[in-house]
């Protein structure tokens, strides 16, 4: 993988809609930045976390959000109906620039890039983190031709809530239409 410093660096200008799905409501150990839920720094739970360092997952639609944070290719088993009543589709706003390392369209040469190969992408994450970089934004390997963008603490503190929508209705079954759509266009079940 080439220097951090020689790949392509893009300005996203403020006004741009993030989406991300996350916790309705913070358990135990739930670290909050802003709007933005997410698991405690020291947790390693995406190919872009870095050490000690928040990093928060945002896609450029809500389909994508979905597909990269429970309808994954990968798994076969279905989706827990509870894990959707814990989660809300959040749409995000950044309210100033954010600039982030493009690494989309050099997967090609760094397939790792799109792996499970964590300690390599982890590596990449925390180079970009201390060049100080607000991110990265990448090819979604659940979405083809979709975006995704990590971003660590100055970055999600430049989020701001659009709206929330539950994954399923409050004291009812009823999906939210859009995980309606993801399950039928992954073929996973939704399972009690």
């Amino acid at each position: 993988m080439q220097n951090v410093n020689k790949l392509p660096v893009i300005e996203i200008s403020e006004g741009f809609c993030f989406y991300r799905v996350q916790l309705t409501k913070p358990i135990k150990n739930t670290l909050r930045i802003g709007d933005v839920l997410m698991p405690p720094a020291n947790v390693m739970n995406g190919r872009y976390s870095c050490e000690f360092q928040p990093t928060a997952y945002f896609a450029d639609s809500g389909i994508t959000a979905l597909y990269e944070a429970l309808f994954r290719r990968e798994r076969s088993d279905g989706v827990p109906l509870e894990d959707l009543r814990r989660r809300s589709l959040i749409a995000f706003l950044n309210q100033s620039i954010l600039r982030l390392v493009d690494i989309r369209g050099v997967e090609e040469e760094y397939p790792l890039l799109q792996s499970q190969r964590l300690n390599e992408t982890r590596r990449i994450s925390s180079e970009v983190h201390r060049a100080g970089f607000d991110g990265i934004i990448y090819s979604s390997a659940q979405h083809p031709r979709h975006d995704c963008v990590c971003l660590y603490s100055p970055g999600i503190e430049k989020m701001k809530l659009r709206h929330a929508l539950s994954l399923v209705r409050p004291g009812s079954n009823a999906l939210l239409e859009l995980v309606v759509e993801a399950s039928r266009r992954s073929a996973l079940e939704i399972v009690p």
